[in-house]
């Protein structure tokens, strides 16, 4: 009698340990300290210029403040079809423009800088054009981050920006 009472309740303490440890385990994961920013970036073809692959050259998730040596980076291959060289500039179209203060971008062409500045400063055509041959290639990397010296105005927020391509015929109007 005594054994089976010790048995009864070495029994009652395995079950319970064992609900324990299942009930440990379904527990949901504390969330990270905030959300980031989620930016992608689309880039637009012209009648002259194909993009390729074709649609978003950058997705990224999860953006935090960490300075321009931690920024994303996304690559397409722009190719000039038509017969003649090409100038080539930028500009970058946010959706809501609810980060145009926080989220930087850098667009550049084979290594040469077209644009780089804060989102909401290039709504207007890059300064900076960029030539291609006709029939020529040319990689555009599209670099994105949030500078560590922003503290607020990032957490949970989306941002879709469209960049689109002025394309003008060299020594052409």
């Amino acid at each position: 009698m005594h054994s089976t009472r010790l048995l009864r309740w070495g029994g009652l303490a395995a079950g319970l340990l064992a609900s324990a440890l299942l009930v440990a385990g379904w527990r949901i994961p504390a969330a990270a300290d905030t959300l980031g920013t989620d930016v992608t970036v689309s880039v637009t073809r012209t009648g002259e210029v194909s993009v390729t692959p074709a649609g978003r050259a950058l997705s990224a998730s999860g953006l935090r403040p960490a300075g321009r040596a931690d920024a994303r980076r996304g690559r397409v291959t722009l190719r000039n079809l038509s017969g003649s060289t090409l100038a080539i500039r930028l500009r970058a179209l946010p959706s809501t423009g609810s980060v145009d203060d926080v989220v930087s971008l850098r667009l550049a062409v084979e290594g040469a800088v077209v644009a780089e500045g804060p989102l909401g400063t290039m709504r207007d055509w890059s300064r900076g054009a960029v030539k291609l041959e006709s029939g020529g290639y040319g990689s555009l990397e599209v670099a994105a981050w949030i500078p560590e010296t922003i503290e607020k105005g990032f957490a949970g927020r989306i941002e879709d920006v469209t960049l689109e391509m002025m394309v003008k015929p060299v020594g052409g109007r």
